[in-house]
């Protein structure tokens, strides 16, 4: 990796990955921690939380609302988290609960450095449809 020192990509994947785990277990600060104050969220969907989410304010704020409307994800496994000087991509099986009911889920989260803090974040989820109906708009 030219221009960065050795080990940085293993650090970015094990910071992610502590966030990640975290965040499966419910905890948005650790989360918050490592997102750049300007970062680009997206969430896929049609569901009243899927868009695009601007700035960390934001994206507490989602977690937040969805926590306070019994919206949940819960990691049972996160199976492999790799990345490059650059990018983080983590591979998860989860589930969805909401009072609509749950959606197990295989979902790829991928995150955009820049610097320390990622820049950007999206995520992707094998049964997007089932998930916006029991979310809901």
């Amino acid at each position: 990796m030219p221009g960065y020192p050795a080990g940085m990509a293993a650090d970015k994947v094990e910071t992610a990955r502590r966030a990640l785990e975290a965040l499966g277990g419910g905890e948005v600060v650790p989360l918050s921690g490592l997102v750049g104050r300007d970062v680009i969220w997206h969430v896929p969907g049609v569901h009243r939380f899927a868009g695009e989410f601007r700035g960390r304010d934001e994206l507490v704020e989602l977690y937040q609302r969805m926590v306070s409307e019994d919206v949940r994800t819960a990691f049972e496994e996160i199976h492999a988290v790799v990345g490059d000087d650059e990018h983080v991509v983590a591979l998860i099986r989860a589930a969805l609960t909401a009072p609509g009911g749950s959606v197990p889920m295989r979902s790829v989260v991928v995150l955009h450095f820049d610097g320390d803090d990622v820049a950007e974040g999206w995520t992707m989820n094998d049964r997007q449809d089932e998930i916006d109906l029991v979310i809901g708009r």
